[in-house]
């Protein structure tokens, strides 16, 4: 069954604490946060960068639809907390926290998430600079989930934090993807590998988070490409690929339909050409 999108009053139950500025937060959950991996990574340094106006504001230029839609229809960026079990017994203390960044956009909850190691790793630097530059020049991710636990969320780019290797969506469309859709792919991605580590990933994923179907659209990128190009994958059909011309203005189109909900699914195919 697929869960519905994360509403923000859903949230305000699931979240033990939520604030809007950094000097809300509670004793416990600084000494967490400096006991379990510091600040550097946390979503809270979103909020001492300057919260919404500071995030979106690499938008402005580079994905005006975007920028606006934000500007005029996002809340303030905000920070929730949760606690939980480590192992779900009622005897087992609530010592294990959780906290994650967001937005709210016409009642869903849309994740912000800091940047995590693809800065270390420099796996930043795989996007075209249209996408660099704006979504993830002071975020990880964008994207929604069902709760919570904001794993792999979708619908929005999400960056490097959490893209998934094409073989996922490969064997969603065929279980004899190896045979059938992995030969094409090597034939048309020599380096489809680097030391068993698949090089052709998907950062924006449209189908809902529950989604387990082919039907949807996936924008992958591929490592260590010279041309920074995003190719399009459309309901996993893998044997009739694309790539995007102008792609920043593509996903801009895309981001601002998907943000204020329109009715129907968004088409590519104005800048699609045939891979």
């Amino acid at each position: 069954m697929i869960r519905p999108i994360l509403t923000f009053e859903k949230a305000k139950e699931e979240f033990d604490h939520i604030v809007t500025d950094f000097s809300q937060l509670q004793e416990k959950e600084i000494a967490y946060i400096e006991s379990h991996g510091g600040w550097e990574l946390s979503d809270t340094q979103l909020l001492k960068g300057g919260g919404k106006e500071w995030i979106i504001e690499p938008l402005r230029e580079l994905q005006p639809l975007s920028y606006q839609v934000l500007k005029e229809h996002a809340s303030e960026y905000m920070v929730g907390f949760y606690w939980f079990r480590p192992v779900p017994h009622p005897a087992c203390p609530l010592s294990n926290m959780g906290h994650a960044g967001f937005l709210v956009v016409k009642d869903r909850v849309i994740w912000v998430r800091a940047h995590a190691q693809e800065i270390i790793t420099g796996s930043i630097n795989y996007f075209h600079p249209s996408i660099r530059e704006s979504w993830l020049k002071r975020a990880g991710l964008w994207g929604v989930s069902p709760s919570v636990a904001a794993w792999y969320p979708r619908m929005l780019v999400g960056g490097a934090r959490f893209y998934l290797s094409f073989e996922n969506y490969a064997e969603l469309a065929d279980r004899r993807w190896k045979k059938t859709i992995l030969p094409i792919l090597e034939e048309k991605i020599p380096q489809l590998y680097n030391d068993g580590w698949p090089t052709f990933r998907c950062f924006l994923d449209s189908s809902l988070p529950d989604d387990g179907s082919t039907i949807g659209d996936q924008l992958y990128i591929l490592e260590e490409d010279p041309e920074k190009r995003v190719y399009w994958v459309k309901d996993c059909n893998f044997k009739q690929m694309y790539y995007l011309e102008n792609p920043g203005e593509a996903i801009d189109a895309y981001s601002a339909h998907t943000l204020l909900q329109k009715e129907g699914r968004f088409d590519f195919s104005p800048w699609a050409k045939p891979w």
